[in-house]
């Protein structure tokens, strides 16, 4: 995990624990639990054994990002998961499969053609969830540029993919252009399948 992503994640939630903090239950957990678990899941501090089974919610020992947002959840007084929740954590995980340089070069060009304003060589791929029926799935985005601090969430077929920052996009690669991936699945070119497999990713 690089420092700038590292940056970026406790900036955007501490704007997240902010705003949830005057309506927290408290519950089971609060927002003051939920900044440790991510402090711990960067290396900053050391859970203690008690603390550790206490933020194990997904059973398997993981305390990480997707935990702590599990407790935000609840602290909002919101389950710690929606039906089929998963979270896609940008920038964290490697690619499906590993992209050409050449598929690259057209998915950053098309990108450029699709906001305007930006050449290729400006732009990376943030994130690659990999290709479905022909068609990539890629978040892309100009480098260096500020992000605001909000999650997104995109629903579809019983799965929440959450994005780490209302300005970006999850985006495919069909017929020359890239377009949403609400559209794309509007016009059958994912199934259901291929969005559990990206929400996973």
């Amino acid at each position: 995990m690089t420092k700038s992503i590292l940056s970026a994640l406790f900036a955007a939630m501490f704007l997240i624990l902010s705003a949830f903090s005057a309506s927290a239950s408290r519950e089971m957990f609060t927002t003051a639990d939920a900044l440790t678990v991510l402090k711990a899941s960067a290396g900053l501090i050391t859970l203690t054994e008690s603390q550790a089974a206490q933020y194990n919610l997904n059973g398997d020992g993981e305390v990480n990002t997707t935990v702590a947002l599990m407790i935000l959840r609840m602290a909002a007084g919101l389950p710690a998961t929606a039906p089929g929740y998963i979270i896609a954590e940008l920038g964290y995980l490697p690619p499906a499969e590993p992209l050409s340089p050449e598929t690259e070069l057209k998915l950053l060009e098309a990108w450029a053609a699709y906001k305007g304003g930006f050449t290729a060589g400006q732009l990376e791929i943030l994130h690659y969830f990999g290709t479905f029926n022909g068609y990539e799935v890629v978040v892309i985005y100009p480098k260096g540029y500020a992000m605001t601090a909000d999650m997104q969430y995109i629903h579809s077929d019983g799965y929440d993919i959450a994005l780490g920052s209302g300005s970006l996009e999850l985006l495919v690669y069909a017929d020359g252009a890239l377009m949403h991936i609400l559209e794309a699945r509007d016009k059958g070119l994912l199934t259901e399948n291929d969005i559990k497999i990206i929400a996973g990713r």
